[in-house]
């Protein structure tokens, strides 16, 4: 049931802000790593359950650091991980990530990409209320 719910999270995300792929990646904090939970979009299907370490990549940065971050240029950026990016075949240009946090501790990381104009993350965090939709949904707050 929940997985079912954290799709149509990721699907109404991504038609809210337009962009080309939304998904959802959930911290595995004993094997030190981030699967793919839920996805719309650009090569969703295949990527449901791919698992990579969780210093890896924007959604490790955003994982560690337990902060939204926002990319215009992707692949010109330290924190990119074109292996991801390979495996998913879809290398993004924007990139907008928040992460899923509940009473201190990250279950994982909403990431939109492509967007048509990436949101500059102030106090209002514009993918917080779908971030914290997910969090209800796995049963943290």
């Amino acid at each position: 049931m929940s997985d079912e719910l954290l799709h149509a999270i990721v699907d109404r995300a991504r038609r809210t802000f337009k962009a080309q792929a939304c998904s959802i990646l959930l911290h595995q904090p004993e094997r030190r790593s981030l699967v793919f939970a839920a996805m719309s979009g650009e090569g969703s299907e295949s990527l449901v359950g791919v698992e990579f370490s969780d210093d890896t990549g924007v959604a490790g940065w955003v994982l560690a650091n337990r902060e939204p971050l926002s990319l215009d240029d992707v692949v010109h950026d330290r924190r990119f991980a074109e292996d991801i990016a390979e495996i998913i075949g879809y290398v993004p240009r924007r990139l907008m990530a928040t992460p899923l946090l509940s009473h201190g501790r990250a279950l994982g990381v909403l990431e939109m990409l492509d967007c048509p104009e990436v949101v500059k993350f102030s106090e209002a965090d514009p993918l917080r209320a779908f971030a914290d939709e997910a969090v209800r949904v796995l049963g943290g707050s």
